[in-house]
Formats: C-alpha cells, structure tokens, sequence
C-alpha cells in the first residue's frame, strides 16, 4: 500500500526570500532559497533527509514539482505533510516550518524524529567546517562551540557527530544513527543549534518549537550542515504527529 506522500506547499513569491533550484544533492530532494537581505549565499533544507524511529529508519527523498508548488514521497502506508511561512522584521528574518506525520501502519512507531538538514555548504559567508563559529548549549545551559564538545571519531569514521539530546532518544540504540559510530559522549541541551556568519554580522539559528530528539552536524567540505532533530514522540496506527520550528537569520550589527 502507498501513502500519500509528503508534500510541501509554498507560499507565492514574498517579498525578501527567492526560492530557487538546487542543483546539487538531487537524490535527496532538497528545498533551496537565497534572501535579499543576504546576498551570495544559497541555503539548502533537506526537510527531512530521514525519518527514524525505534522501528524504522527511512530516506524520505522527495521529487520537486515547481509548477504545483509541491513536492512528494512515497513509502509504505507513512505520509506527511511539510509547510513553509516567511516573515522578516528589522532585526529578524524567519522561514517558520510545520510538519505532520501520519502513521498508517497497522503498528506503532515510538520515538519518531526527523532528521532535518540545513546545508550551508553554498552560503561560504556562514560555511564553518572548524566549527569556530558553530555553537550549541550544554547541559549547564551555557552556550558551547562544537569544537569544543567531545567528538566519537576514527579511523573510517565520517566527519560528522550526533550529539544525544536532554531528554532526548537513546541514539545507541536508534539503528540508523548507531549504524554511523560518530555518537558524542557529550549531551547538549537547548532548543537549536546556531552559526555566526564570517563578518560576525549574522546569526543563523535552526530552531525546534518542542521535544529535540538530538543534535547533528557534518563537517565535511561538501557540506557544512547543522541539524536539530525534531521528535514527533510515539505515534498509534491511523494517528498523526505534528512537530515546528524555525530558520531564523538575526542581525547581529
């Protein structure tokens, strides 16, 4: 049986963000925009790249059909639906997002998340592969570089790390993310994860308005990506889940 599918319904064009074609990652069918108050840089969502939970793990590439403002994926009896709001201020510009799940499987699924990617490898004013301008919040409640939060590195090992979240999944035991061995023996805490651009006159913030499942980031030359994973929780047969957040750019000067 096939689902619905996800679907992502834009708004027309608004003023101050341009949605524009990604021509990279096609296989994971990634959303990218540009904003007019920032320009040069190309910020990439791969909203989700993958959903897990204690009894799946599943990509969820998405095929882009820019004429209906939509696109859509397909698998087993799952579906979801993705929406996006822009509004900007003086001092803030957000790109607030919604997301439903819903399970039509005849069994629940329990600690679902959603792997969601912001992709700042063609936004270089913001890129931070040092992660010298890259933060989080540690379990004292104080900001913390990534640098400087233990890494589960070696040999073979990818240049990525989960970090556990406070009350967050047990990533130990979530295959899909096990599989990777690059699980930090540090916990992070906080509602999002952020980057301070070069000129130190912005901040880019992935934000999650609820329960953080965990924290990611790659710091990979082609990537540059920084995750807060929302957790939509346990979710019955014919029963859905809605999780939100925000992409939030703030001027700091």
């Amino acid at each position: 049986m096939q689902s619905k599918g996800v679907r992502v319904r834009k708004t027309e064009a608004t003023a101050g963000i341009q949605w524009v074609d990604p021509k990279n990652w096609q296989e994971f069918g990634p959303i990218m925009f540009r904003l007019q108050a920032i320009p040069d840089q190309a910020f990439m969502l791969v909203f989700p790249e993958w959903f897990t939970s204690n009894e799946i793990g599943v990509w969820a590439p998405f095929e882009w059909n820019k004429a209906a403002t939509a696109r859509s994926w397909i698998k087993d009896q799952y579906s979801a639906t993705l929406t996006f709001r822009f509004a900007q201020s003086c001092e803030k510009l957000e790109l607030k997002w919604e997301c439903e799940f819903r399970n039509g499987a005849d069994k629940a699924l329990t600690d679902l998340a959603a792997f969601n990617c912001l992709a700042l490898n063609w936004a270089p004013l913001f890129k931070d592969l040092a992660m010298e301008r890259t933060w989080g919040t540690d379990q004292n409640g104080s900001s913390v570089l990534l640098k400087d939060v233990a890494k589960t590195q070696g040999q073979g090992k990818r240049t990525m790390q989960f970090y556990p979240a406070t009350d967050g999944i047990d990533l130990e035991h979530t295959e899909k993310i096990a599989d990777f061995g690059v699980i930090s023996t540090a916990c992070l805490s906080g509602d999002r994860i952020g980057v301070e651009s070069k000129d130190g006159r912005w901040l880019v913030e992935t934000i999650v308005e609820g329960p953080v499942a965990y924290f990611f980031n790659n710091w990979e030359a082609n990537h540059g990506c920084i995750h807060a994973a929302p957790l939509f929780g346990t979710v019955e047969p014919g029963e859905s889940s809605i999780a939100t957040g925000r992409i939030v750019f703030t001027r700091l000067k």
